[in-house]
Order: structure tokens, then sequence, then C-alpha cells
């Protein structure tokens, strides 16, 4: 089984000669681009702006833009500095009591997973 890829279509399967010979139409269809979308040199058919990855990328529910990853990505890393400080503030309003307590619980449970198992 004969496999290449493309950036107009991704993969192909080239088995069958009509699939070959249409493979090689489109590669001579093909011209030096960049995608629109992820700003990749691409080799694409003239009416088409997106490479096979980016086309793949947004069926499957990615953000239209590249930029809107660095939005998501800082939404993220905030929701995540959030909840540490949450859980610091959290641990220091523990009295030594608490804290010796939950320390405790934490120990039961390590002995427990050692002898039965993790999750059992």
């Amino acid at each position: 089984m004969a496999a290449a890829y493309d950036d107009n279509f991704g993969f192909w399967r080239l088995d069958d000669p009509e699939e070959r010979a249409f493979f090689e139409h489109v590669q001579r269809q093909s011209v030096r681009t960049i995608c629109t979308r992820c700003g990749g040199a691409v080799r694409l058919m003239p009416p088409k702006i997106l490479c096979a990855s980016c086309v793949a990328a947004l069926e499957c529910g990615a953000p239209i833009s590249m930029s809107e990853y660095a939005a998501s990505a800082a939404k993220t890393a905030a929701t995540h500095v959030k909840a540490a400080r949450k859980s610091r503030t959290i641990a220091r309003r523990l009295t030594g009591a608490e804290r010796r307590s939950a320390r405790a619980i934490g120990d039961d449970a390590a002995k427990t997973d050692r002898i039965v198992g993790p999750g059992r």
C-alpha cells in the first residue's frame, strides 16, 4: 500500500491507478503559497487558502484563528494559578491539629494503597 501526503487533502492511499492519477493532477495544479490560518508554506490548488491540517483542526472544533490559541492558553494558565493560590490559602488557614489530621488521612490512604492496591 503506497501512501502520500498532500497539503490539499491530507493523506492518500495510492493503490488504485485512478487515485494515483488524480493525486498527480492535484500536484500539478498546486502552487506554493502560505496557509492563511497557520502561516505554513504549503502547496495548494489556487482556490484553496487552508492546508489539510488546518481544515482537519477546524472540523474538530479548533479556533478559526491561531491567535485564539494564545488567548485560550493564557486563560487556562490564569485558571491554574488561581486554583494553586486558593489551595495555598486554604492550607495556610488550617490549624496545626487540622494539618496533622490531614496528614494522617493521607498516610492511611497510602498504607491502604500499598496493601490493597490503588483504586480498590
